[in-house]
Order: structure tokens, then C-alpha cells, then sequence
């Protein structure tokens, strides 16, 4: 497997490592960009059979603000209901702090993800 992620964090739980790996998309206009969304299960999949040793990987986009249209609900919703993977959007104001709870960083306060 040759894939270069752009984000990804290894977290040391008990005697378990896991990784959460962040892909990042940028798009203005229609092109194939947009397509690799809908390939998010292969490429987990590839993580998954060449990173055996880690107890857990979990896979999310960060994508612009050109992903918010209707055309990429089904996407969005069928990689965050039947993947697990998440979509998180760089332009938000709440962008870091979204994704340091993703990641389990949450100072000053109790880390559970949700979106």
C-alpha cells in the first residue's frame, strides 16, 4: 500500500495504539476530488489490512465548504452511518475544536465526539 495521509494521530490507550488518520480536500468546482469520498471504505480498508497492529482505525475528511451541497448528503451520510468515517469541515469556527475532541484531546472538558 502506498498512501500518504495528510493528519494522522497515534493514541496510546492502556496497551492498545490507535490510529486516526485525516484526509484533506479541497474543491471549487467539478472535478474527481469529490469522487474520493465515496472511496472512503477502500482506503479504510487499506489501512486496516497493512496497519494490523493497531487495535483501531479510524478514518475522517476534512473537506471546504464546496462539500456542503445537497449532492454530497448521500456520501456524507452513507460513509458516517455504514463507515464511521466523518466529515469535518476546515472552514467551520469551531473546526479545532471538533476534531480535538475526535482525536480525544478535550481540555477542560469530558471527551465524547459528536457532530
Amino acid at each position: 500500500m502506498r498512501r500518504e495521509p495528510d493528519e494522522a494521530y497515534i493514541i496510546k490507550r492502556n496497551e492498545t495504539y490507535e490510529l486516526k488518520i485525516i484526509e484533506k480536500k479541497y474543491q471549487t468546482a467539478e472535478g474527481s476530488v469529490d469522487v474520493k469520498l465515496g472511496a472512503a471504505g477502500f482506503f479504510l480498508y487499506q489501512y486496516q489490512q497493512s496497519l494490523s497492529q493497531f487495535s483501531n482505525i479510524t478514518y475522517a475528511f476534512c473537506v471546504n465548504d464546496f462539500f456542503r451541497q445537497e449532492k454530497y448528503d448521500d456520501v456524507r451520510k452513507y460513509n458516517k452511518e455504514h463507515l464511521n468515517v466523518e466529515m469535518f469541515y476546515g472552514e467551520d469556527s469551531t473546526y479545532f475544536e471538533t476534531l480535538d475532541k475526535w482525536i480525544g484531546i478535550c481540555p477542560n472538558e469530558a471527551c465524547s465526539f459528536e457532530q
